[in-house]
């Protein structure tokens, strides 16, 4: 019989400078979500005695932190399920390769850097940006002092050529 050393992943949720967030959804796939969509998320635990029941989305706590138990060495996908209210959702998965020792590595990026084996996700604040309403009521009021003037003006036009309109 062969035993497998089960090891764990870290993962802190920060802001732009750094403040923990609570209430960020992770999943985590033995396959690339983008590339294949009928890939299910692996049913893993939240807790080092791999008792209770497995899950398959994790929760960042107060501290911005979960951690997932019951991974074999090999190479997963994280993928962020849902963003904490007010930010963006990283939409890209991260592909998160473990070692049998329980070494993290991935690729870094703006959104995703490695500290003492635990994975930190970065988000932004959702753009403050606000559209101009179009359509509406005021417009109206533009319609109607626009055709007010072109209809003056074809009057204005008639009268001088002496035509009949």
């Amino acid at each position: 019989m062969v035993q497998v050393a089960l090891q764990n992943l870290s993962v802190k949720k920060v802001d732009s400078v750094g403040n923990p967030l609570e209430n960020a959804k992770f999943a985590i796939y033995k396959e690339n979500p983008d590339e294949n969509q009928n890939v299910q998320p692996l049913e893993l635990y939240d807790n080092e005695a791999l008792s209770v029941d497995k899950k398959t989305e994790f929760i960042t706590n107060d501290k911005g932190e979960i951690k997932i138990y019951g991974l074999v060495h090999g190479t997963y996908y994280l993928k962020e399920i849902e963003a904490p209210e007010g930010f963006s959702k990283i939409e890209k998965p991260l592909k998160v390769q473990v070692s049998r020792l329980g070494k993290v590595s991935i690729e870094e990026d703006d959104n995703f850097s490695l500290d003492n084996n635990t994975v930190i996700v970065k988000n932004e604040l959702m753009g403050g940006y606000e559209l101009p309403i179009t359509g509406s009521s005021g417009t109206t009021l533009f319609r109607f002092i626009g055709f007010s003037l072109i209809s003056t003006s074809i009057i204005f036009y008639c009268r001088k050529r002496q035509y009949k309109c």
